[in-house]
C-alpha cells in the first residue's frame, strides 16, 4: 500500500469533504471557497 497524494490529500481535510467533492478538485487550497459557497447555498 502507497500513499498517493489523494490519501494525503483527504487526511488533511475536515470529514465534511466526500470523496466526490475531491474527485470534484476540492482541495485544501480552495476548501474555505467551497465551503462559503456551500454555506451561500444551503
Amino acid at each position: 500500500m502507497h500513499h498517493t497524494e489523494e490519501t494525503i490529500r483527504e487526511g488533511r481535510l475536515p470529514r465534511l469533504l466526500t470523496k466526490s467533492d475531491v474527485d470534484r478538485g476540492v482541495d485544501e487550497t480552495n476548501y474555505e471557497d467551497w465551503l462559503a459557497e456551500r454555506g451561500a447555498s444551503a
